[in-house]
């Protein structure tokens, strides 16, 4: 499964937002093989904050561990904001090259 964050919009800045985005997005989940990935897209997003991710991508993580992979980006603003939570969670998560 891919998720494509830009269908939660361009900018995903608050600890709220990505807390619902993730309670909206998170029945999807239900339906996943066991074995299927689950792969975060950060294609056409202008701006993620730790705190977004962190409500969104590591509740994602906390779930489904290595079956999570983030997928390449240019994106600063995502490159930090993973970078910083990797950092204070002592934990690296799946990326692809």
């Amino acid at each position: 499964m891919k998720i494509q964050l830009q269908k939660f919009g361009s900018l995903l800045t608050s600890r709220d937002t990505g807390k619902e985005a993730f309670g909206a997005f998170r029945p999807s989940l239900n339906h996943l093989a066991p074995d299927e990935k689950i792969e975060i897209d950060f294609t056409d997003i202008g701006t993620i904050s730790p705190s977004w991710a962190d409500e969104f991508i590591s509740k994602i993580a906390d779930e489904f561990g290595d079956r999570m992979v983030l997928l390449p980006t240019a994106n600063m603003s995502a490159n930090s904001s993973i970078e910083l939570i990797e950092s204070i969670r002592g934990k690296v998560f799946n990326k692809v090259s």
